[in-house]
C-alpha cells in the first residue's frame, strides 16, 4: 500500500511537473563565456590580499571568464551605476551569468540611505531614499531585473547566495544565514 501511495504521489508531482516547465532554448556555443557579477567576496582585489572567490575558480574552469565584481556594491548600486547593463551589453547567447551580492545591501535607504541599502521585502515593495529621493526597490526585484537582461541575451544566470559571514566572529558561533541568502 506504501509503495502504490508514493509510486501514485510520485508519478503525480513528475506529471505536473511536466505541465510547468517551459523548456529553455540556448544557442550552443563553442566558447562560452563566464561573467560574474557581485562585490568583494568575487573580486580581484586592487591590492592583492583579500581576493574574492571568482578570481580562484577561475582556474579551475575550462572556458573564458570575465571578473566583473566590484567591491562595496550591492545588487541597488551595482544596478544604479549600469554594472549589469556593461555586462548585459557583453553577454552572447549561450553565456553563463553568476550573481552574488548580500554583503552591502543591508541598511535602511529610509534612514541615514548610504546609496547601497536596499528597501525591505521580498517582493516588488518600494520606499524613498531620505539622502537622495529615489525610489529604492528590494534586493529581489534588482536582481530579477538583472536576470532578465541576461535571460534576453540567451545567457543561463545562476543566482549564488550570499558567501558567509565569519561565523565564529566575536568568539561565539552564529550559523543564521542573513536575510539575502533566502531572497537569492
Amino acid at each position: 500500500m506504501k509503495y502504490s501511495l508514493f509510486s501514485s504521489i510520485a508519478a503525480l508531482a513528475l506529471s505536473s511537473s511536466k505541465a510547468f516547465a517551459k523548456p529553455v532554448e540556448l544557442a550552443a556555443r563553442a566558447d562560452p563565456t563566464v561573467y560574474f557579477c557581485g562585490d568583494s567576496t568575487m573580486a580581484r582585489s586592487s591590492d592583492g590580499v583579500m581576493d574574492g572567490w571568482a578570481q580562484y575558480v577561475e582556474q579551475y574552469l575550462t572556458v573564458s571568464t570575465v571578473n566583473k565584481a566590484i567591491g562595496g556594491r550591492s545588487a541597488r548600486s551595482y544596478w544604479n551605476e549600469g554594472r549589469f547593463q556593461e555586462v548585459a551589453d557583453l553577454v552572447q547567447s549561450g553565456d553563463i551569468v553568476v550573481i552574488e551580492f548580500g554583503h552591502n545591501d543591508g541598511g535602511s535607504p529610509e534612514s541615514n540611505d548610504n546609496g547601497r541599502s536596499d528597501c525591505p521585502g521580498a517582493g516588488t515593495e518600494t520606499c524613498v531614499s531620505d539622502a537622495t529621493g529615489e525610489t529604492v526597490y528590494t534586493f529581489v526585484f534588482y536582481v530579477i531585473q538583472a536576470s532578465k537582461k541576461m535571460l534576453e541575451k540567451g545567457a543561463t544566470v545562476i543566482l549564488s547566495s550570499q558567501t558567509p559571514n565569519n561565523q565564529w566572529e566575536g568568539g561565539t558561533y552564529s550559523g543564521a544565514p542573513s536575510r539575502f541568502v533566502g531572497y537569492q
